[in-house]
């Protein structure tokens, strides 16, 4: 088998193609600390520390408390079968939430139909970029006991250059917030700042996005590219408890974020 199609293998396991590269380097060199990995994989230190905790967690790689630390990887079939079992653990999770996910993948099929104002389902649709950004603001402000929200890496980067800046920092002193979004390269600065003040769960591919507020309202974006074009909004009890199912499913399957 070469190399491109190990590679290949390993992604269809479920790893990254970066996890692939932490992987085979250590299989190959036995054990190696943070310093000899980046220089063999050409991975910014953070994002190193970020892959070593994620295959940790896969039951792939094992840690030598020694100073430095030195990773080394499990005997081959045994990380296979880890990464196989945390594969099924996903399915099973993701099963358990097939019901929550038909019942709002059925509605929002149905967003079409809905007039502006709000219907009698309890639904707003937020139409104009205008309305959409002048609305998440009131609802992040109006937030008293939790802001759940999944976004995508390039709103995460945004965060520090904007308003929201100044809200997460004022409402993380009382108020539970969790985002979860893909941290790579370009936006790991940015995750590092919003870690201080929020918990980040770390995703490789955002399947939607979405922001729950207290649990008790539903912001769910329509639009293609971010909560800027066409956003549903609902105070709906059914809607608000599928989303938020959908929200701590996505939630319970990603990985903690940690500063390096």
């Amino acid at each position: 088998m070469s190399d491109e199609q190990i590679y290949k293998y390993l992604q269809k396991l479920g790893l990254t193609k970066n996890q692939a590269k932490i992987f085979i380097n250590l299989l190959m060199f036995s054990e190696a600390t943070v310093s000899e990995l980046q220089k063999q994989v050409k991975i910014q230190r953070p994002q190193v520390y970020n892959l070593l905790n994620q295959l940790q967690k896969m039951g792939i790689i094992s840690v030598k408390l020694t100073n430095p630390k030195r990773f080394y990887v499990q005997p081959p079939d045994e990380a296979i079968n880890n990464v196989i079992a945390k594969a099924k653990d996903k399915i099973r999770v993701l099963e358990k939430g097939k019901t929550e996910a038909v019942v709002w993948l059925r509605k929002l099929q149905e967003k079409g139909t809905l007039e502006k104002e709000e219907d009698e389902k309890g639904l707003i649709v937020l139409s104009t970029q205008r309305e959409v950004l002048a609305k998440v603001p009131k609802l992040l402000l109006n937030a008293k006991i939790s802001i759940d929200a999944l976004i995508t890496p390039r709103e995460l980067k945004a965060i520090p250059e904007t308003e929201f800046k100044h809200i997460i920092k004022q409402k993380s002193k009382k108020v539970k917030i969790r985002i979860i979004s893909e941290v790579n390269e370009e936006n790991m600065k940015e995750a590092e700042w919003l870690s201080r003040y929020v918990k980040i769960g770390c995703l490789q591919r955002t399947p939607l996005r979405l922001m729950v507020i207290d649990k008790n309202e539903v912001l769910i974006d329509t639009s293609k590219d971010s909560f800027e074009k066409e956003a549903l909004l609902t105070k709906s009890r059914e809607w608000v408890n599928a989303f938020q199912g959908v929200f701590d499913l996505i939630w319970s399957i990603s990985t903690p974020f940690k500063k390096p």
